[in-house]
């Protein structure tokens, strides 16, 4: 977007990729990170951490949009920095950078139960490597995680499935939970 705007006079084709530019990045925003926030927020920490991490994504989120909303009008037009579409190189060195930064300290939680992830915070393990790393067959992580995905054939899990099951079944009024 940023480079579109840098032709002076902007044609009328170039201002249509402005506003499609404008408009790509707002859907690849809504369908990637924008709504995950809040499960990445709240399952990402670890427990002793948790309600401070909330706290403190949610102030940086709120204060974050704040700044944003107050100066884009005054980079945008003329009484500010009358930037127009060259603020795209602004807002888009912020999203490398953000790209970036997940890409080195945003951890996979792709089929990782919070007892798994609090594990592999526990043996400070690097947030890239979360997604190959192999958990103690024996650890809560682990028979945690098994028992979710009902895949494991472990003697733990088997009996903790077993009493789920069987308080299920026990329930005649028809409310499963």
């Amino acid at each position: 977007m940023g480079s579109l705007g840098v032709p002076q006079p902007t044609s009328y084709s170039t201002s249509q990729g402005i506003v499609a530019m404008m408009l790509i990045f707002q859907l690849m925003y809504v369908a990637t990170i924008g709504p995950l926030y809040y499960t990445i927020q709240a399952e990402t920490p670890s427990t002793r951490l948790r309600d401070k991490t909330v706290r403190l994504g949610a102030t940086v989120n709120i204060v974050t949009i704040f700044v944003v909303s107050f100066t884009l009008p005054y980079l945008l037009d003329k009484p500010g920095a009358n930037l127009q579409s060259k603020v795209g190189f602004i807002y888009g060195s912020v999203c490398f950078a953000a790209l970036v930064w997940g890409y080195l300290f945003l951890p996979e939680m792709k089929n990782r139960s919070l007892e798994e992830l609090e594990d592999m915070f526990a043996a400070r393990l690097p947030p890239r490597k979360f997604g190959s790393y192999e958990a103690e067959t024996n650890g809560v992580g682990a028979v945690v995680s098994n028992f979710e995905r009902r895949e494991s054939q472990d003697a733990i899990v088997a009996k903790l499935r077993a009493q789920a099951e069987s308080s299920e079944i026990g329930r005649d009024d028809g409310s499963r939970a």
